[in-house]
């Protein structure tokens, strides 16, 4: 009798171990697969988060950038205008001291004055190489000098051209040559002459803007 209930004991004992390591096993495996589900969730979870926040640099920098351009395009622009405005304000100031000095010189400076019609009144003829006829504002008329290629002198109040003076000649049989030598056309060539110095000054100043 005591050795049945010694092997019962046993037996029990054995089973209960058996019962703890089957436990514990099972314990384990579900351990295991709750770490890799974690594991895994963590990774995912990590790979999203890396996804969204480059997603996030890759807006802010676009996001930048575009503030970068707007803001060198704005400096840009501003910049520009100042330059064109210098010009602009060199070439009226330029212009407005020119259109000064022609009419103090056409309509205050006699002798001088008289002394520019012979000038451009003998370009002209030699421009022009033939007996012409000069056409002048009627208080030039007066003021001419004589020279062999001049065949005739008119005065012509209407034409514009010749309000600050200068003249023009024109052949004598067509009258389609013309020399055009009025101080308003040479004032006219000469704005131009002045746009274009004052581009090429200001051309290293525009390719400095450009690089912005």
């Amino acid at each position: 009798m005591v050795l049945e209930s010694m092997d019962e004991s046993n037996s029990i004992e054995l089973f209960k171990k058996a019962l703890e390591e089957e436990y514990e096993k099972r314990l384990e495996a579900l351990r295991k697969e709750h770490e890799e589900i974690l594991t895994e969730l963590a990774a995912q979870y990590r790979q999203k988060t890396e996804v969204e926040i480059n997603q996030i640099r890759k807006m802010l920098q676009a996001k930048y950038e575009q503030t970068l351009r707007m803001e060198k395009d704005n400096v840009k622009g501003e910049l520009m205008d100042l330059i064109y405005k210098e010009i602009n304000d060199v070439y009226e100031r330029t212009l407005s001291s020119l259109e000064d000095h022609l009419r103090r010189l056409a309509f205050n400076d006699q002798e001088g004055y008289s002394v520019l019609l012979g000038r451009l009144v003998k370009e002209a003829l030699m421009v022009l190489g033939e007996p012409a006829v000069v056409v002048v504002r009627p208080e030039d008329k007066d003021l001419l000098l004589n020279h062999p290629l001049i065949a005739g002198v008119e005065v012509d109040q209407e034409d514009q051209t010749l309000a600050f003076g200068g003249c023009k000649v024109l052949d004598v049989n067509t009258r389609k040559k013309i020399v055009d030598n009025t101080i308003y056309t040479r004032a006219e060539k000469l704005k131009e002459e002045i746009r274009k110095r004052l581009s090429t000054k200001y051309k290293e100043v525009f390719d400095v803007a450009e690089k912005i």
